[in-house]
C-alpha cells in the first residue's frame, strides 16, 4: 500500500479493482476534508497580507515616538560632550584632540607647535630663494661657484698662514693673548742665534774640542773626530730666504768613523715646550748627498738625583746639493713628577745628527724651534733683530772689549775695578783670559756674579803709579 508523501494519506492501488478501492478513496477524502478544514482555521486567525494599523493600534508605539526628537532637529559642535569651547573659537582655528579626550579650539600654529620643513616642502620657496640671491648678486647665475670659489681664498676661522699684508686701516687690534703663535717667552723661537748670526768667540774652529761652542748657542758634540771645521759662511743667492745670510758650516775633511757627531743648541728650561706639539724649521744642503738627523732631548741637568733625559725619535732627512727647507714635528713629553737636578742647568736640546763616516760638507741656518704645528707656515723663524739676538746670547757668553786701568798706589796696597755685564747672566758665569798686562802691580785677578765682575791687584813695592789692562770673557752656558 501506498500512501502520500507528507500526510501519510492512503492512495488507490492500480492492481485492485474499482469496488475494491472506493472504500479506501472514501476513507483518504473524509481525512484530506479534516486537514483543509483545521488549515482555514488557523487562517482565519492571521492578518491579510495586505493591511494597515493606526499608531494607537500598536501597543506603546505612541509613548515611544513622544520620546524622540524631531527629525529637523540641529545641533551646534558644543552640543557634543566631547566638545569644548567651539562656539567662543576664532575664525579658521582647528579642534585638537586634547590628552583627556576633549576637542577645544585652537590654532594651526599652536596645534603643530615648533617644527621644520624641507624646503623644497614649501612649495615655490627654492625657486624664490635662488632667485633672491641671484639678485644680489648681479644677476650671476653661477654665483655659488664663485662664492665658494671666493671662500676657498679667504684665511679658515682655524687659522692659517696669511699670504699678503693685513691694513687694519688705524684700528686697533684687540684681545691678543701674545704675538707669533701664543709663545710662552717674548720670542717664539725658543733657539737663540737660529739664523747664525753671533759669533763671539770667532768665525772659524778648527777641530774644536767635544762639547766646545763654535756660533754663539751651538756646541759640537762628538766620540771621535777625525779633523773638521766649523765656521761662518755667508749666504749668496742660493738661499731660500732673501733674510737668510748666514750659514753654520760643517766641513769633514778627514773621516773617523763615529757613533756621536753631534750639532747642539740647549735652549733654557726643560719645562720649555713641555707635554706639546713642536715644529722644528731649517734651511740645509750638502756639498754631495747626504743624511741629516735631527731631535729633541729633554735634559733634566746634573746636581742631586735627576730624571733621565727623555729624547724623540731620530727624524733622519736626505740633503742635497740643493738648498731645502725643512719642517719637522715633534711630541714633547710632559715633565710633571719629573726631577730637576740642582746645579741650574736643565733644558730643552735641539740636536743635529751628522754623517757618523766618510767626509762631509753640510749647511745649515735659518733654525726655528716653535710650539704647534708650523710646518704649512712659509716661515716661523720668527727673526730678532741683531741686536735682540746678541743680547739673547750674551745672557750666556759675554766677551769684553780691552780695558785699562790707572791708579796711584802706595806699595803693597790693594786696589780695585768694578765692571757690570751688558747684560745679566743664567748664572755666575766662569770667567776665561783673553789678555791681561800690569804695570808697577801685580797680576790682576777676577770675581764675578750674574750682575758683574771685579778687578783686583796689589800695587809693588814702591809708590807710585800702577796700571792694569784686561780682556776676558764670562761664560754661564748650559
Amino acid at each position: 500500500m501506498t500512501t502520500t508523501q507528507n500526510y501519510g494519506l492512503e492512495l488507490p492501488d492500480p492492481a485492485n479493482d474499482v469496488d475494491e478501492e472506493f472504500y479506501r478513496l472514501q476513507q483518504t477524502l473524509a481525512q484530506l476534508d479534516a486537514i483543509i478544514f483545521a488549515l482555514k482555521q488557523l487562517v482565519d486567525q492571521k492578518a491579510a497580507s495586505q493591511h494597515g494599523h493606526a499608531q494607537a493600534d500598536i501597543i506603546g508605539l505612541v509613548d515611544a515616538l513622544a520620546a524622540k526628537m524631531n527629525a529637523d532637529k540641529t545641533f551646534s559642535l558644543d552640543d557634543l560632550t566631547d566638545v569644548d569651547g567651539a562656539a567662543a573659537a576664532a575664525v579658521n582655528y582647528l579642534l585638537v584632540r586634547g590628552a583627556d579626550g576633549q576637542w577645544r579650539p585652537s590654532s594651526a600654529a599652536a596645534a603643530i607647535g615648533a617644527h621644520q620643513h624641507q624646503t623644497g616642502d614649501i612649495v615655490g620657496l627654492s625657486t624664490l630663494i635662488t632667485n633672491t640671491i641671484v639678485a644680489a648678486f648681479g644677476g650671476d647665475p653661477d654665483f655659488a661657484v664663485h662664492v665658494l670659489a671666493d671662500l676657498s681664498a679667504r684665511l679658515p676661522k682655524a687659522g692659517g698662514s696669511m699670504t699678503g699684508d693685513i691694513d687694519m686701516a688705524g684700528k686697533k687690534l684687540l684681545n691678543l693673548s701674545s704675538i707669533n703663535g701664543g709663545a710662552t717667552s717674548p720670542y717664539r723661537n725658543k733657539l737663540r742665534n737660529g739664523g747664525f748670526d753671533i759669533w763671539q768667540r770667532g768665525f772659524n774652529f778648527a777641530n774644536p774640542g767635544n762639547g766646545a761652542y763654535t756660533a754663539d748657542g751651538w756646541k759640537v758634540l762628538y766620540d771621535v773626530a777625525g779633523t773638521f771645521t766649523v765656521s761662518a759662511v755667508g749666504a749668496s743667492n742660493e738661499a731660500i730666504n732673501p733674510q737668510t745670510w748666514r750659514y753654520l758650516r760643517w766641513q769633514q775633511t778627514v773621516a773617523a768613523v763615529a757613533t756621536t757627531r753631534n750639532l747642539i743648541s740647549p735652549m733654557e728650561n726643560v719645562r720649555t715646550l713641555a707635554g706639546q706639539t713642536v715644529t722644528v724649521t731649517f734651511e740645509a744642503w750638502a756639498a754631495a748627498a747626504a743624511n741629516l738627523g735631527v731631535w729633541l732631548r729633554q735634559n733634566f741637568g746634573t746636581g742631586g738625583s735627576p730624571s733621565p733625559s727623555v729624547a724623540t725619535a731620530v727624524t733622519t732627512l736626505a740633503l742635497t746639493t740643493v738648498p731645502q727647507k725643512f719642517s719637522v714635528t715633534f711630541s714633547l713629553a710632559d715633565v710633571k713628577n719629573k726631577t730637576v737636578g740642582t746645579n741650574v742647568n736643565d733644558c730643552l736640546e735641539l740636536i743635529f745628527n751628522m754623517p757618523l763616516t766618510g767626509t762631509f760638507d753640510i749647511k745649515i741656518s735659518r733654525v726655528s724651534v716653535v710650539a704647534g704645528d708650523a710646518t704649512q707656515e712659509a716661515d716661523p723663524f720668527s727673526p730678532r733683530s741683531i741686536q735682540q739676538d746678541l743680547s739673547f746670547c750674551q745672557r750666556y757668553y759675554e766677551k769684553t772689549f780691552r780695558f785699562t786701568g790707572q791708579q796711584v798706589k802706595n806699595a803693597g796696597n790693594n786696589w780695585y775695578l768694578g765692571h757690570p755685564w751688558i747684560v745679566q747672566k743664567r748664572v755666575t758665569p766662569g770667567i776665561g783670559l783673553i789678555f791681561t798686562s800690569n804695570v808697577n802691580t801685580s797680576v790682576p785677578s777676577f770675581a764675578a756674579n750674574e750682575f758683574g765682575y771685579q778687578v783686583s791687584s796689589t800695587k809693588d813695592g814702591a809708590n807710585g803709579e800702577a796700571s792694569i789692562s784686561w780682556e776676558i770673557y764670562g761664560e754661564a752656558e748650559l
